[in-house]
């Protein structure tokens, strides 16, 4: 039993680190392409999806407001994450702390999933149907361009499924 629970915190603490460096913030650094300012990769984005000044202005408000929410987590998971660390090498492991840690993350990751569902419907009340897909499309294109620069793996570097 000891073993079983032993391995499922690990998996657990694993998965965490899965988890932790997802995008939260679109239009943040890891999307832009090599050389490019993040300004000038949302002045192209807005241009190719045709966007008003004020859809635009949704956009960034929405982004900022992503932004701060996101780091707000990464934080607190990172601190959380840290503290299940040092509680697992104690020799004296009390396994209700651990049990407590792992409540935790897996509250602070359901915030982060919340966080990342309402990013994509605020999205979808700034954008027109048209724009949301065409935003997709562009999405998938540089997920599929990322994948061949990694040999075919994800952006978290497991193994995409097709649907075939």
């Amino acid at each position: 039993m000891k073993k079983s629970y032993a391995g499922m915190i690990w998996v657990l603490l694993l998965a965490s680190f899965c988890f932790a460096a997802p995008v939260f913030a679109e239009g943040g650094g890891r999307s832009r392409e090599p050389g490019e300012k993040g300004g000038k990769m949302m002045e192209k984005m807005a241009a190719d999806l045709g966007l008003t000044q004020e859809q635009q202005d949704q956009m960034k408000a929405l982004r900022e407001s992503g932004k701060e929410k996101a780091g707000s987590l990464r934080e607190k998971s990172k601190e959380v994450r840290q503290a299940l660390r040092e509680e697992l090498n104690k020799a004296d492991t009390d396994s209700s702390k651990v049990k407590g840690y792992v409540e935790d993350l897996t509250a602070l990751y359901r915030q982060k999933l919340e966080q990342r569902v309402d990013g994509v419907l605020g999205m979808k009340k700034v954008l027109t149907p048209e724009q949301f897909s065409k935003l997709n499309e562009k999405m998938e294109q540089k997920k599929e361009a990322w994948r061949e620069r990694r040999g075919g793996r994800g952006p978290r570097g497991g193994e995409e499924e097709t649907s075939e």
